[in-house]
């Protein structure tokens, strides 16, 4: 009862774990369940064809199951038939590598009990598909490009103890055959040894789920933080509007000012009066003019900050006019490194500068900002990550602006070293 039933799920849980392995290396599909659901049933039905109708031709079976599975992954994933066959072949050989580790552990340690009762045999098709899971679990955690990448190593630790101590029960079950007496309790045992290789399947399942839902969180505080930005900068547009537009009535009425003090000949009134006025003027001006109306709103907003903080900044700034970046990314971008720039400075105790270069050069777009800081610099696997105590809340600011630059197909390097950071990038126009 045992090996015929097992003979009927080992394809479906086949089928499980090639959907988790293939997610590892393929961009996720918006597809109705009831839609997936069928899909993967049907292939369950295409690869049982060749697996009852060629179970002596392993060679050839094994060749027409890869095929079948590169298409219809190709089809689901809309990936090129380069790369189905390859993570296909991938797959199988994966297949063999859990075969191979489940027949060390019953040489070894289960005495060779592939050779006795077929019902023992059904547990050892479970620990074949549990080690599959487990090492597909182990290239996901290590490789993928998911969601998956914002659990940290101690939650997938976490997680891992599971299929672990689910590989060891059935160990266990197949070492001690004496415990089950008759074959009603070889069946009980074997439903409960089934029943945790699909508690594995849908843990690892609510834990994609939980993934999906803090990458989705991510996404959200990116998206307030970029709406806090242009919000900033419209209300500094609009404020220096405000400004220039005051500055242009006040202006005649300042002229006929100075003309009366001139024509009084009071020249100590004047040298003072001319100092307030162009200290007013001096502190509303805007110093950058890039030609792109974006950029110019940053600069001279993060100016004014700067200047607040007693920090130096200085320029190397080009016509940016033919710059083709979208806004936002020109906000998230420049924002960011200004922001950690500002930031950095107002932790240091001595000199406080900031270097900017953005320029066109070579058809290419040229920003670096560079800037001193107080020698302290956090790393995590091998990425610079935040000094703030609130690391959930905040040190995404790096991790954005790289992703903009890779939108673009650009380059990016982070230099260091006792006095300066420095983040420079390379964007094609």
């Amino acid at each position: 009862m045992i090996s015929y039933i097992s003979g009927y799920i080992i394809i479906p849980l086949e089928v499980i774990c090639c959907k988790i392995f293939f997610e590892t290396f393929c961009l996720s599909k918006k597809i109705k369940m009831f839609y997936q659901v069928l899909f993967w049933v049907l292939l369950c039905m295409l690869i049982y064809i060749p697996a009852i109708f060629l179970g002596n031709l392993y060679l050839l079976k094994q060749i027409i199951v890869i095929g079948i599975v590169a298409v219809a992954t190709k089809l689901y994933w809309k990936i090129t038939y380069k790369k189905s066959f390859m993570l296909a072949f991938l797959f199988q050989s994966l297949l063999l590598v859990a075969d191979y580790v489940t027949i060390i552990i019953d040489s070894s340690l289960l005495a060779g009990s592939m050779n006795q009762n077929q019902s023992t045999q059904g547990f050892l098709i479970l620990l074949t598909k549990m080690v599959l899971f487990l090492l597909i679990i182990i290239i996901k955690s290590t490789l993928g490009q998911s969601q998956l990448e914002f659990l940290d190593d101690t939650a997938w630790l976490k997680f891992m103890f599971f299929p672990v101590f689910t590989i060891y029960i059935i160990i266990a079950l197949i070492y001690k055959p004496e415990l089950m007496i008759n074959e009603t309790q070889k069946q009980i045992f074997w439903v409960f040894a089934f029943g945790l290789v699909g508690m594995n399947i849908m843990l690892f399942y609510l834990l994609q789920d939980v993934a999906n839902k803090e990458c989705e969180l991510f996404e959200r505080r990116i998206f307030e933080r970029e709406a806090k930005h242009r919000f900033s900068l419209y209300e500094s547009m609009v404020e220096a509007t405000k400004q220039q537009q005051a500055l242009s009535h006040e202006y005649q009425n300042q002229l006929v000012c100075i003309q009366s003090l001139l024509h009084k000949e009071q020249y100590n009134k004047l040298e003072e009066y001319m100092k307030q006025v162009t200290g007013v003027v001096l502190k509303k001006f805007h110093y950058i003019d890039t030609n792109n109306a974006i950029v110019n709103a940053i600069l001279n907003e993060k100016h004014s900050q700067a200047m607040e903080q007693d920090i130096v900044m200085v320029y190397k700034i080009g016509n940016l006019a033919k710059m083709t970046i979208e806004d936002q990314d020109i906000v998230l971008l420049l924002s960011n490194l200004l922001n950690n720039a500002i930031e950095a400075c107002q932790k240091c105790i001595n000199e406080k500068v900031i270097k900017v270069k953005f320029i066109l050069e070579d058809d290419n777009i040229v920003l670096s900002v560079k800037n001193t800081y107080d020698g302290h610099v956090i790393t995590s696997e091998g990425s610079y990550t935040t000094t703030k105590k609130n690391k959930r809340n905040h040190g995404i600011g790096i991790k954005n602006m790289i992703q903009v630059i890779e939108k673009y197909n650009g380059f990016y390097s982070i230099v260091h070293d006792e006095n300066f950071f420095s983040f420079s990038c390379i964007l094609p126009r």
